[in-house]
């Protein structure tokens, strides 16, 4: 993933969870925590290529960041950056995110083996017992 990625949706986590909210009291440290986890888990799934897992990794971080919005965890003003930058993260996990293909593996064609030449002297075609019924070996 290209690192513009992964700065885009730290940034609104470093302006709202290291240094404190942009107003009032700075983010609790357990909140701070588990969006940190969030980024986390979103950058593990687009790095292994797991575009559901992105998804849902950024689905988690908007639940998370609208509960802080609602219980005044969060600024009004951080909380639209993080969202924000929540909607362009999940865009670009539509993007480039994808998983990898399937694998191909190529079985070679099998050989079949060739038919024994008929020698000199064989006369013996497979075609069944000799007309007259014996063995010819009177």
């Amino acid at each position: 993933m290209k690192r513009a990625f992964a700065c885009l949706i730290t940034a609104g986590v470093a302006l709202a969870g290291c240094g404190g909210a942009s107003r009032g009291s700075p983010l609790a440290s357990r909140d701070a925590a588990s969006l940190r986890a969030d980024v986390a888990a979103i950058r593990a799934a687009a790095a292994a290529h797991e575009p559901a897992a992105a998804h849902a990794a950024t689905a988690r971080m908007r639940a998370d960041v609208e509960r802080l919005l609602s219980t005044g965890g969060l600024s009004a003003a951080d909380g639209r950056v993080m969202l924000t930058a929540l909607a362009r993260t999940d865009l670009r996990v539509s993007a480039e995110v994808h998983a990898p293909a399937p694998a191909t593996v190529t079985v070679p064609p099998t050989a079949v083996p060739p038919e024994p030449p008929h020698g000199p002297g064989r006369h013996d075609h497979g075609h069944g017992p000799k007309p007259g019924g014996g063995d010819g070996g009177d």
